[in-house]
């Protein structure tokens, strides 16, 4: 029974070819259909697992006089965004408008006359009112994110923030502030005006001010508890170009740059933020709608540190993520609404395509019929030659997929599917031919 289905292919080479290629298309094209679904996917896991959704805290409205360069945002805020465990690479720049920087003795003690040294009346009614100027802090968390930040904030001609670091000190060994005397950048102009040099032990006087009613008046701020001071060691210089995001009062011209570290070591609760920036944590990608509830949350449910100051403002930078995921995404959708029907439309192109090739097997039945052959002989001999046809090209498709790096799993369940097609067609085929007279069936025009 092989060896006549053999021969009958081989008589027939056009036909049996054109069934191959059918049957290996097929299959080619599922398995194309299932490699892009399965590429999609992987490719949609890739982007919500490596893309940094950038997010920022900040100041929405402010105008207040005393805390101008900063001292913005309340630490409960940065509680709430460590507690809620989305923000990853959590940047921190802190502000505070109240110090100064004096030298040293040269016992390493702080001068009793500091307050003149700074230019600074400590026994006026109202702090705001009895000093000329003061050296704010500006303190960070990250070197390279600070020097960024500062380039973003750069508005006008002329050269951006510019430091130098002394002997012994550089962006990474600032950064890792321990125990001991404070690391801290300085303007040039300071470094000159206090007889100060690269590596010289000094002191720095901050002091947190109480508002006392309307800060309309000179008389509406208080120092709570004194000034208070803490040894630095000058680290480096600045050239004077810091910006900050809000500036009203006072000039950050002659900041104190410091490690964020440090500034929350001294302040503590009384500590006040400009800015926050942050990664949302990459497992939480893909319920950014979610997380973007909660960290609005965070932002409009907390006030900044003065009353009048306003709220919060949050940006959480997912374009690029949802834009790139938004079209994958609609691309892997239409693929696997389109997948069922492609393999229902292989499947019914196996029964056609099986079933009017048997029908042109008429005469071969007749003739074997004449022969003495069975009728369930001869449906088993024309079944077995229509699916040898069909197993060559699916075996064809297979070893192509499997080449091209696809596998043979996956595809196999297509080709079975057509496969099954094709049987099913073939033995309808065969039994309706065989059931007709032999006579009859040598009348069929091929």
């Amino acid at each position: 029974m092989r060896g006549f289905a053999i021969r009958q292919i081989m008589r027939r080479p056009l036909k049996s070819v054109l069934a191959a290629i059918v049957a290996a298309a097929s299959v080619a094209a599922l398995s194309y259909m299932q490699e892009s679904i399965a590429h999609s996917q992987s490719e949609i896991d890739r982007l919500y697992d490596t893309t940094a959704v950038a997010g920022t805290i900040r100041p929405q409205v402010y105008n207040h006089p005393v805390r101008g360069i900063g001292d913005l945002i309340r630490p409960e805020a940065l509680d709430a965004l460590v507690e809620s465990e989305i923000a990853a690479d959590l940047y921190r720049e802190v502000g505070h408008g109240w110090a100064f920087l004096v030298p040293a003795e040269s016992d390493g003690s702080l001068p009793e006359d500091w307050d003149a040294i700074a230019g600074y009346n400590k026994n006026a009614a109202s702090p705001v009112s009895s000093v000329n100027s003061t050296n704010p802090i500006i303190a960070f968390s990250d070197m390279d994110m600070f020097l960024a930040e500062q380039s973003e904030r750069r508005t006008g001609t002329g050269s951006g923030l510019e430091i130098g670091f002394a002997q012994g000190f550089d962006g990474a060994s600032f950064m890792a502030y321990g125990d001991g005397a404070i690391p801290v950048i300085i303007s040039e102009e300071i470094m000159q005006e206090r007889g100060l040099a690269l590596g010289d032990n000094a002191y720095m006087l901050f002091a947190i001010l109480d508002t006392l009613g309307s800060m309309e008046g000179a008389g509406g701020t208080r120092v709570r508890g004194g000034w208070r001071h803490e040894p630095v060691v000058v680290a480096g210089t600045h050239n004077g170009n810091v910006e900050v995001i809000v500036t009203h009062y006072p000039s950050t011209q002659n900041a104190i740059l410091m490690p964020a570290a440090a500034a929350e070591r001294l302040l503590g609760s009384d500590i006040g933020y400009n800015i926050l920036k942050f990664h949302v944590d990459t497992a939480l990608n893909r319920e950014l709608p979610a997380v973007r509830e909660e960290l609005q949350m965070i932002a409009s449910g907390l006030m900044l540190r003065a009353a009048w100051g306003g709220q919060l403002a949050l940006s959480l930078h997912d374009e690029e993520l949802r834009t790139v995921v938004g079209a994958v995404e609609q691309s892997l959708s239409l693929t696997r609404v389109l997948y069922p029907f492609a393999v229902s439309l292989s499947v019914i192109v196996g029964i056609a395509l099986s079933f009017l090739m048997m029908l042109q097997n008429a005469k071969n039945a007749a003739i074997m019929r004449i022969l003495g052959a069975r009728k369930r002989r001869t449906q088993m001999v024309l079944c077995a030659e229509q699916l040898i046809v069909c197993v060559a090209g699916l075996a064809i498709a297979l070893l192509a997929t499997s080449i091209i790096g696809w596998g043979i799993a996956a595809p196999a369940v297509p080709a079975g599917l057509y496969l099954a097609g094709a049987a099913a067609g073939s033995a309808t085929g065969a039994m309706l031919i065989t059931n007709r007279p032999p006579l009859e069936l040598l009348q069929v025009k091929e």
